[in-house]
């Protein structure tokens, strides 16, 4: 038998995809300093290891710890979080403190992950700003027209073996 209640599920990422949107959601309004909605600019890096500390959390509400790193890993990779990388001084906890320093290395890091995705924006403009400017290339095949006669005749045709 089959559970009624849970819809099946095409596209597992995709599932996983809108259980790492809302384990995130539920981060931003649990942990308001430490975590910051999508639409936000503002964002600081995260204690190495965070993941540890949120695991028995997240737990409780009913997350895996897949959907947990999949989260994190959508937030640490954006745009946003790699520039706070190279402007904070620090990293913080759970309880927005202060937890280590952000390493030499960690910031050539996110100094070369602000130059790639800064030039995949780029190329993806570029693609899109082409298309657009491209006029459409096929033009539409005529369509064929059956003059009356034409039918006339099939239908004469078709009479006389209707008929025989």
């Amino acid at each position: 038998m089959s559970d009624k209640t849970t819809p099946p599920v095409s596209n597992p990422r995709q599932a996983l995809k809108e259980r790492a949107r809302s384990l995130m959601d539920q981060l931003v309004q649990t942990y308001p300093g430490v975590f910051f909605p999508y639409n936000e600019r503002r964002v600081k890096p995260l204690k190495l290891g965070i993941h540890k500390d949120l695991a028995p959390v997240i737990k409780e509400w009913g997350y895996e710890v897949i959907v947990l790193k999949y989260a994190l890993g959508g937030y640490t990779r954006q745009l946003r979080y790699q520039m706070a990388l190279l402007k904070s001084s620090h990293r913080i906890d759970l309880q927005a403190e202060p937890a280590g320093e952000i390493t030499e290395a960690h910031r050539q890091t996110a100094q070369e992950k602000v130059v790639f995705i800064k030039e995949r924006r780029k190329q993806t403009r570029s693609v899109q700003e082409t298309k657009a400017s491209k006029p459409h290339l096929k033009t539409p095949k005529p369509t064929k027209t059956v003059s009356a006669k034409s039918i006339a005749e099939l239908q004469k045709r078709l009479s006389k073996k209707a008929a025989s």
